[in-house]
């Protein structure tokens, strides 16, 4: 799909990116409405995902709280302000566009920094799963018969490691010999996301631990995290990092809308 996505972006590179493909391929008689209803579905994913991001923060950050000090219970309220308070902070970042190259370079390395402390930590202390357990034993606690169909649904999450390639599309107008290089970067991006996210899902498969007992946790990480490294300072700080780096893409997707 990808590849698709870059061979459109190398003859229309536009900062419309779906929405400008819809518009030179859909049959003349529809094509100003289709463009129109595309344009306004890409915008909606983006402000969906600026907000999931942003809750999933707040809830995280509310849980590593929990850990400190076990007397607090996260109110709906309370929530709602930590959500609001990170999504302004995504918001201030696009006020200020000559910072933007190196708060990306901060972004890549504490992207690459923060996955290798992780993947460090757990190959070194958690206990490990055989490999049968990591290929072929399948886990459905959903409360769904099907588990085709709960395969499918669990593909949502690892999708967010390849979701970052479609923010080359609405940057192309911004770059030099976009033609060339945009289509480069979403297809060098999804190659290195996606044989780094295996070797990051088979990390996470083989040292699991007591997975069942972190699944009755609302976020089963975070006790994960705690109790691999067997200290609840060094557990948050990488979920620290995992909250830096749900940061990121919100901005991402901030910045794109004051692109566009």
């Amino acid at each position: 799909m990808m590849s698709s996505l870059a061979e459109l972006c190398s003859v229309w590179p536009y900062a419309g990116g779906q929405q400008a493909f819809t518009k030179y391929l859909a049959p003349q008689r529809i094509r100003r409405f289709l463009s129109y209803l595309v344009g306004w579905v890409v915008l909606l994913g983006e402000i969906a995902t600026v907000c999931g991001c942003s809750m999933n923060s707040a809830q995280i950050i509310a849980s590593v709280v929990s850990i400190h000090h076990p007397t607090f219970v996260a109110e709906t309220w309370s929530t709602y302000l930590i959500f609001v308070t990170l999504t302004l902070l995504s918001l201030l970042f696009c006020f200020s566009q000559k910072h933007l190259p190196a708060i990306a370079v901060l972004g890549g390395i504490i992207t690459l920094g923060g996955g290798l402390a992780w993947a460090i930590s757990f190959l070194a202390l958690a206990p490990k799963h055989t490999a049968s357990f990591v290929f072929t034993h399948f886990i459905n606690n959903s409360g769904y018969t099907s588990s085709a169909w709960v395969g499918i649904m669990s593909f949502y999450t690892p999708i967010y490691a390849l979701y970052g390639t479609d923010g080359v599309l609405h940057i192309a107008e911004e770059m030099r010999d976009a033609p060339k290089s945009a289509p480069r970067a979403m297809v060098y991006s999804m190659v290195f996301s996606g044989i780094t996210s295996v070797m990051g899902a088979l990390v996470m498969a083989f040292c699991a631990g007591d997975w069942e007992t972190y699944m009755e946790s609302d976020f089963p990480f975070v006790d994960w995290f705690v109790d691999i490294l067997d200290s609840s300072a060094g557990g948050s700080a990488l979920v620290i990092v995992v909250i830096v780096l749900l940061k990121f893409v919100p901005l991402k997707q901030l910045q794109l809308f004051s692109l566009g």
